[in-house]
């Protein structure tokens, strides 16, 4: 994680991701809306060709139960990006022992540590 990164995820109170990571979070979101995209893609395609375009009673069905579903999944996905901030009384070395302790129960592999974060 970048220092902007950083200070953006303090600015905003959200974990900042790549967009590699962004693609990979929000996956389902993206899977969800392919079925809708390709449908709404190819009545497109028939209207500029001057064809029949009326959509019938099941594919409204396919475009609008994906596109519910993706709001839902980017909501929550959206929110398992936030954190909190906490103040403590610890002193830095209490926290950082006890940042230890959980890092060994958590299997957990510790980046950096500062004063800041």
């Amino acid at each position: 994680m970048t220092t902007e990164q950083l200070d953006k995820s303090f600015e905003t109170g959200r974990l900042q991701l790549s967009t590699r990571d962004k693609f990979s979070h929000f996956g389902i979101v993206f899977f969800l809306c392919i079925a809708p995209s390709v449908l709404l893609t190819l009545h497109l395609n028939a209207y500029l060709q001057g064809l029949d375009t009326s959509f019938k009673d099941d594919e409204i069905g396919i475009i609008l139960v994906p596109l519910f579903l993706a709001i839902i999944f980017y909501i929550i996905q959206r929110e398992r990006l936030r954190f909190r901030l906490v103040t403590t009384s610890l002193r830095w070395n209490d926290l950082m022992i006890l940042i230890e302790q959980v890092e060994k129960e958590s299997n957990w592999i510790r980046v950096s540590s500062n004063k800041r974060i």
